[in-house]
């Protein structure tokens, strides 16, 4: 009976492991650099656009070279047939260079590419965030877009020179532009740069952390302007208080930050933003969190949600401190270590949902006799928060991450440096959003970690259990707690490079510092330095075609073209009304040639029409065909009686019904394009909306969860999509 108890524990603990895993050299284009007389290594975030105008996806990347006699940073931009080729050499590419000072251009996410003044090309935006002594050196500067040819191979520039616009920052210091990002956060047309900082204003004391807001229409065609007279609103932080932290006390707001997207469906975006609430020196007994025995100085790491707003309140905003007990459109939420907060629909539900990484940084060796246990103790998590109409609810108030999540995947190793990168898209081009998060190799070869999003909700318990996991095991030495051999993943992004619908997965790697140091020196060898892996959809082609006649006994082979491997359970065949599964004896899957044989039962009778469909097929990764069905007609099948129904007009089916905590919405689209639905109670009141963007052809599932505050009773829901609009009526019962 023992033996019986511990079986169920172990299997109760078995998680069943369907990860696909490659090697990151196995990348489709690796981004490579060609030593000069010392190395560069990625130093800033990836951005995307179309500089010359030409239709295609561009890509700036920042590199950073610095040590006690030299300082430079580069802005390389690389044009946009990025995927056309399985190497690019970044030297080969225009860049734009940095050498006064102690060089900090672009640094973090301080480069964003956006059409300002709406002649096609999309400008170059790029931050002086520079330490250094003296007033307004930190500036924002812009280099209108313009054609490629026009473009040196290399122009030098300064905080003040060489930029089509300069915006000089506030204050001294570690100053404006250390992280940029664009966001649609008021009721104005058009996107807003919001610039953060990490130190404060002359206001306040400095190193607290400020974020400006700057509408573009503000921004002068040229010449030097300040911040503080453009920008409509600029939030700070403030210097905490001694002993435990207050919600009102923290430190770098505004140094990482993020577009959420549209969170509550209000037509305006919300950003996030980290910042630390320090802990003073404490006593080798004190524990913030009730066991920790340490020598150090705690921090307890705050990530801001700001959301969006009309400008008015923007406005009425102007110049303050942020606190979230004040503040009805501020969200403070806690994470233990370090925390990063991204967003996406990844349940399909017409919601964007929350996805915090919460990750403990790997320490070096000097530091452990003061943080080896305590940070050697725990585990990266990442809290998911699924999106839906409670989620207004989340503004104007303090959380622990670990109380709102409604799923946590873990990490099986602790301080490994999982999830300082979370980024969300579209890898398997199903519609869905997927993410993906980075880390180091210090306990695992996984370095990325891709989860596919789905309509269930089905996520693995531990992070090295995902779906896709890019692994490098060339640099690992266990155990070395100097790191000399440690790799990780910098920067993650995932952009359609290519315009088939499918976002890239592009990465940059970085080494510890000594990995550079050694190769100093060795001029034009070509080192690694980042990663682009494509997917591409599923194709299906029906091989020995000769004409639309099948013989009595006739054979069809279909030729599966993919590029991760075949899903077997997900196929299904239909022959008119009568649908196979790969488990049917007609059907048989020869791997070795990715063949699919359709056997006949009987003879084929010459004198009925055939209609033979692909009617499923994915690959392990969830990777479809670009439409579905694919379908063969045979022996004239022409009648709707034999074709299979192809979707002409809007359609949907609400189920159950009537329904309790959810109702399921399947949608048929009759094209590609955006789905909006929009609840209305029985007295025409507007009571929710989703809105679901670039939808394919086909059928969908979106999910209505109404709120606990909606009571029982019959409901509208109106679905519209290009110029149809279909209404269906829902009976809510508590």
């Amino acid at each position: 009976m023992k033996l019986f108890s511990y079986l169920l524990i172990l299997f109760a603990l078995i998680e069943i492991n369907y990860s696909y895993t490659i090697q990151l050299d196995s990348a489709d284009v690796i981004i490579k650099e060609k030593i000069e007389d010392y190395v560069f290594w990625p130093n800033g975030g990836l951005s995307f656009g179309d500089i010359d105008n030409d239709g295609r996806t561009d890509m700036t990347v920042d590199l950073h070279y610095g040590d006690p006699t030299l300082s430079e940073a580069r802005i390389y931009i690389l044009w946009g047939n990025l995927v056309d080729s399985n190497y690019i050499i970044v030297n080969n590419y225009p860049y734009i260079s940095n050498i006064e000072y102690w060089s900090a251009m672009g640094w973090n996410e301080g480069v964003k590419l956006y059409d300002i003044n709406n002649d096609g090309y999309d400008d170059l935006i790029y931050s002086f965030p520079i330490n250094g002594p003296t007033p307004y050196i930190s500036t924002i500067c812009i280099k209108y877009g313009k054609p490629r040819i026009l473009w040196p191979i290399v122009e030098h520039v300064t905080t003040m020179t060489n930029a089509d616009v300069v915006i000089k920052g506030v204050f001294e210091g570690l100053s404006e532009g250390t992280s940029l990002i664009l966001c649609d956060c008021d009721d104005s047309i058009g996107q807003e740069l919001v610039s953060g900082s990490e130190v404060g204003t002359p206001e306040i004391v400095p190193y607290t952390g400020h974020a400006s807001i700057i509408n573009f229409d503000t921004v002068p065609d040229s010449g030097v302007t300040y911040i503080d007279s453009i920008a409509f609103c600029t939030l700070f932080g403030q210097m905490t208080r001694r002993g435990r932290p207050y919600p009102d006390t923290f430190v770098f707001f505004g140094n990482d930050m993020t577009n959420l997207g549209d969170l509550n469906n209000d037509g305006i975006e919300e950003f996030s933003s980290n910042a630390i609430s320090w802990r003073v020196w404490l006593p080798i007994f004190y524990d913030p969190y009730g066991d920790t025995l340490s020598l150090i100085s705690f921090w307890t790491p705050m990530n801001f949600i700001i959301w969006g707003r009309p400008r008015s309140l923007w406005n009425a905003y102007n110049r303050t401190i942020i606190n979230p007990t004040t503040d009805s459109l501020l969200t403070l939420i806690y994470t233990f270590w370090q925390g990063q907060i991204a967003a996406g629909d990844i349940d399909s539900d017409g919601r964007r949902d929350l996805i915090i990484s919460d990750f403990a940084i790997f320490i070096y060796s000097m530091y452990y006799s003061g943080w080896t246990w305590v940070a050697e103790r725990d585990t990266p998590k990442i809290y998911i928060i699924f999106g839906g109409p409670g989620v207004d609810s989340l503004k104007g108030g303090i959380f622990l991450a670990k109380d709102i999540a409604n799923l946590v995947i873990k990490s099986r190793f602790a301080c490994d440096g999982t999830g300082t990168r979370t980024t969300v898209g579209d890898f398997n081009g199903d519609g869905i959003d997927d993410f993906a998060v980075q880390s180091t190799n210090k306990q695992d070869p996984g370095v990325i970690y891709v989860f596919f999003g789905n309509r269930e909700r089905n996520f693995p318990r531990y992070i090295q259990n995902a779906p896709l996991k890019i692994v490098d095991d060339d640099t690992i030495h266990f155990g070395d707690t100097s790191f000399d051999s440690l790799f990780a993943i910098s920067f993650l992004s995932m952009k359609d490079l290519n315009n088939d619908g499918i976002d890239e997965l592009i990465a940059y790697n970085i080494h510890e510092f000594s990995y550079y140091s050694n190769l100093r020196g060795e001029v034009n060898k070509l080192i690694d330095i980042g990663y682009i892996f494509v997917n591409k959809h599923l194709s299906v082609e029906l091989l020995d075609y000769h004409d639309s006649t099948l013989g009595s006994s006739e054979t069809l082979r279909f030729k599966i073209n993919y590029k991760y491997p075949l899903k077997l359970s997900s196929i299904k065949v239909s022959i008119n009304r009568d649908t196979f599964t790969i488990h049917s004896p007609r059907l048989e899957y020869i791997s070795t040639d990715s063949i699919l044989i359709l056997l006949p039962d009987s003879a084929w009778d010459s004198t009925r029409g055939y209609w033979i469909c692909i009617q499923n097929i994915t690959d392990t990764i969830g990777t479809p065909p670009d439409s579905l069905p694919l379908c063969f007609g045979f022996n004239g099948a022409t009648s709707a009686v034999n074709q299979p129904p192809k979707p002409h007009t809007l359609s949907l089916v609400c189920y159950p019904n009537p329904f309790n905590a959810e109702v399921r919405i399947k949608l048929r689209m009759p094209d590609a394009g955006d789905a909006k639905i929009d609840i209305y109670d029985i007295s025409g009141k507007l009571i929710d909306h989703i809105h679901k963007s670039k939808l394919t052809a086909g059928w969908h599932e979106l999910v209505w969860r109404p709120e606990v505050s909606v009571p029982s009773g019959v409901y509208l829901l109106k679905v519209s999509a290009g110029d149809e609009a279909v209404v269906r009526k829902v009976v809510l019962v508590r």
